[in-house]
């Protein structure tokens, strides 16, 4: 019976040794290796996507970006059709560099994911509240984005104002540019 409970133990830490855990919850959005094959420490074998907090990246005009400042609100409302409402963030941050080619600058809104938006949906953007926007007569300066997934180049959707990419938060601050 010793040997038993022994062999358990051993086959259990044998267990943890192999097991992979990820340092948030998450989803896995691909995986990179087939069963059996070897991998190493040093090679990434799947990529997990965080999807409570979410940040979009705007392509915004430039002489309209000097209202906006870092803390200030943002409105995100999906395109799926749900006439969902939108969801307010926050601006984290603005790219102290202008695109030449496009006369833009980056703007980094954060979101918390309460309303389910999936990694790669289409979104619009708003600089002011969705009442007062109404109030004026206008949206005042919404922008239609083209989505992507962080990991990979936005790809600017020349039908719509602007493009921007909405994706997971990095784990660590030092991990988003």
């Amino acid at each position: 019976m010793d040997q038993a409970r022994l062999e358990l133990r051993l086959a259990e830490a044998r267990l943890e040794q192999f097991t992979l855990r990820a340092p948030f919850d998450g989803t896995v959005g691909r995986l990179d290796v087939s069963t059996g094959q070897v991998v190493d420490s040093q090679n990434p074998i799947l990529r997990l996507i965080r999807s409570e907090e979410l940040w979009i990246d705007a392509n915004i005009p430039t002489e309209r970006t000097y209202e906006l400042g870092t803390g200030s609100s943002a409105w995100v409302t999906s395109k799926s059709g749900n006439d969902a409402a939108p969801i307010e963030g926050r601006i984290e941050s603005l790219s102290s560099v202008i695109d030449p080619k496009t006369d833009t600058r980056l703007v980094r809104v954060k979101i918390q994911n309460l309303g389910g938006l999936l990694v790669g949906a289409h979104v619009t953007v708003a600089f002011t509240p969705p009442d007062a926007a109404r109030a004026l007569g206008g949206d005042s300066h919404p922008r239609s984005l083209a989505v992507a997934d962080h990991a990979s180049s936005p790809d600017l959707d020349h039908g719509s104002p602007q493009a921007a990419s909405i994706g997971e938060l990095s784990p660590t601050p030092s991990a988003a540019p």
